[in-house]
């Protein structure tokens, strides 16, 4: 009988080897795909309230039919930025893509609005909405930071820059107590402190 093969147990070790490198190379993607996945989940948070005025506004027939209230703003906008031309590409997405206000647009169009003042005033609104939503945000992060700044971010880290700047900001305000204290000692001292002339 012939000895078995001597590199059998070598060969089953590079086996768990590379079982072990797919398991761990697996695990790595399944925790990328869940952070792209709770990333994607806050975008959808993050614009959902805009999203949910834009379908709202895109319902609302006033939006196609009727002048801006702001109409000098809405002229100039008109005049300086819109063109059919340049958005019929957006507005072609659009057709494809939402079929209420494709039959909206061939309900309407001409017998109420020429398709310009249609797609102009769409556009104008959407613009104006989008402004809104800039707005919300800027001051969402400015009241991040200022919460940031007021409660101090405290930096664990003694190494940090951040950290030695925390400590000093916080000496300096144990200081202070310290020397109105001594300054109300020296002056309770002078009240007190008998006179050099007398009896």
């Amino acid at each position: 009988a012939k000895d078995p093969p001597r590199y059998s147990s070598r060969s089953n070790s590079s086996s768990r080897l590379a079982s072990s490198s797919s398991s761990s190379s697996t695990l790595a993607a399944s925790r990328l795909a869940a952070r792209r996945g709770a990333g994607s989940a806050a975008a959808a948070v993050r614009y959902s309230r805009f999203d949910a005025e834009v379908s709202a506004m895109q319902r609302d027939s006033s939006t196609y039919c009727d002048e801006p209230e702001d109409l000098q703003d809405y002229q100039s906008w008109r005049a300086d930025t819109f063109s059919m031309e340049k958005m019929q590409p957006e507005i072609n997405k659009l057709l494809t893509g939402n079929a209420f206000m494709a039959e909206l647009q061939s309900r309407i169009v001409p017998l109420l609005v020429e398709q310009e003042d249609f797609w102009a005033r769409y556009f104008y609104r959407l613009h104006k909405l989008q402004q809104k939503e800039d707005q919300r945000q800027q001051l969402t992060a400015r009241v991040k930071q200022q919460s940031e700044e007021d409660l101090g971010g405290w930096d664990d880290d003694p190494q940090s820059p951040r950290h030695n700047q925390q400590q000093q900001r916080q000496q300096q305000i144990k200081q202070v107590p310290d020397q109105s204290s001594k300054q109300q000692q020296q002056q309770q001292h002078e009240v007190t402190k008998p006179s050099s002339s007398g009896s």
